[in-house]
């Protein structure tokens, strides 16, 4: 801030009491200027600091709703866990019957798997830097973080080593079951494998402590939501604030404008077995591409369907509208496979029959759209080649979930 102040006139006709006021003047100018200049940059720094402690703080809040909602998630997956094999006992002398969802439901909940984690990436972050907690200056709020964060650590710890959170089937019982089918997947004799292992004591052990499972689990993220409400309470942080600032944390890139999005893009999550591309062209309407890949024992090569969608686009505010067309179709294309001789007969046959099956799906979608109408918001990042197209959706427990998906301009 620039002031000006009037200069002292030290002529030969001021009285020494003009002199005197003029110098008394001037230092009070100078007084002022230096407050103001240096009272606004402190004010300013105060500002930052207390918005980065802000940040930082809902930054760990948002990091223990996150472990809130977990934790809920994993009683509701016990408790359906505990109905579905209490069924499966029921019903153990019919389990070839089982839809295979249903089975792999079963695997999942008896396999040890990778145990139990919770991301501390946050934790690292506000460790990171002392500034951290000097920004927060709360040290009721910090000291909560520390609490929660010790925590978090030691019940991770428990869930891993504790024998009531044991599996019935270990990480090296899947193994050797691995080894042990001639194709070396688990899936090839699943049904023997859960056979065994429902009637095992194991099982009986840790169906056991399920009600004690879910309880436990449950009270932590009690006890951590309270945690998360007295943190927000200290700091004047409001639900409104914090969900503003998920949704920035979350948003890296800026909504996408429509000659932008003139091009072919490539859903990031393609393979060279499975891919998905959209082609959005100036008239606003698009073709929308899924392909899979297929490899079979009796030919060598791939056999490929792709599934071809078409519609009309639109940009509007930061969202992606795409209307989708009636009459969705599959293509087949079976020039990239080889087989011998011996095999013509079962290989043409094999063709045949999908050939039909997908000639029936054509028929039966002439008169319908596959996906309607999908509305994305959508935001393109820096380099202007990856797009980020998310959309709320319900759960089946009924709260909002953001899902996003990631598309990157095609190479010429």
């Amino acid at each position: 801030m620039n002031v000006k102040f009037k200069m002292p006139k030290l002529g030969h006709n001021m009285t020494a009491r003009g002199i005197a006021r003029e110098i008394m003047m001037t230092t009070v100018a100078t007084t002022i200027s230096i407050i103001l200049t240096f009272g606004t940059a402190y004010q300013v720094e105060k500002w930052q600091k207390r918005k980065a402690g802000r940040e930082t703080a809902m930054m760990v809040i948002h990091d223990i709703d996150d472990n809130v909602r977990q934790l809920r998630e994993v009683a509701k997956d016990e408790e359906k866990g505990y109905d579905l094999i209490q069924y499966a006992l029921e019903h153990i002398d019919e389990l070839n019957d089982f839809p295979n969802d249903t089975i792999e439901a079963i695997y999942v909940y008896l396999s040890e798997g990778y145990g139990y984690e919770f991301n501390d990436s946050e934790e690292k972050i506000f460790h990171s830097s002392q500034d951290s907690w000097k920004n927060i200056d709360n040290a009721q709020v910090i000291g909560i973080f520390e609490e929660f964060f010790q925590e978090r650590h030691q019940y991770q710890t428990q869930f891993n080593s504790e024998l009531v959170y044991k599996k019935p089937i270990s990480r090296e019982e899947e193994y050797d079951f691995y080894l042990a089918s001639p194709s070396n997947s688990v899936y090839d004799k699943l049904i023997s494998l859960l056979s065994q292992k429902l009637k095992g004591k194991k099982t009986q052990l840790y169906l056991a402590y399920s009600i004690s499972r879910q309880r436990t689990f449950i009270s932590i993220a009690n006890d951590w939501q309270r945690m998360s409400d007295q943190c927000k309470f200290a700091m004047g942080i409001t639900d409104e604030e914090l969900a503003a600032y998920i949704e920035k944390k979350n948003r890296t890139g800026r909504p996408i404008k429509e000659k932008e999005l003139i091009d072919t893009w490539e859903e990031v999550a393609s393979s060279e077995d499975a891919w998905e591309s959209i082609e959005f062209k100036k008239d606003h309407t698009f073709t929308h591409l899924k392909g899979n890949k297929q490899s079979l024992a009796v030919f060598k090569g791939q056999i490929e369907h792709v599934l071809n969608m078409k519609g009309t686009w639109a940009v509007v505010g930061d969202s992606l509208i795409r209307e989708y067309a009636k009459g969705s179709y599959y293509t087949l294309d079976t020039t990239h496979i080889t087989y011998e001789e011996a095999l013509a007969d079962s290989v043409r046959n094999l063709i045949a029959r999908f050939k039909e099956k997908l000639s029936r799906y054509n028929e039966s979608n002439k008169d319908t759209s596959t996906m309607g109408r999908r509305a994305n918001a959508a935001f393109i990042d820096r380099s202007g080649n990856k797009i980020e197209m998310s959309k709320t959706k319900v759960n089946e427990d009924g709260k909002e979930e953001k899902y996003s998906s990631y598309m990157v301009r095609k190479r010429k």
